[in-house]
């Protein structure tokens, strides 16, 4: 048996020149995964 208790959130954050119109799909430059008051940079 595999018990779990807690859980963990992570934001996946990219930069774009601009907003996506609704259904647009565009893509970001760099990638930072933000967790809590911590920050990871790649």
């Amino acid at each position: 048996m595999i018990t779990v208790a807690g859980s963990l959130n992570i934001d996946m954050v990219t930069e774009a020149k601009r907003f996506p119109i609704p259904g647009e799909t565009i893509s970001g430059t760099g990638l930072r995964f933000l967790a809590g008051k911590e920050q990871i940079k790649l």
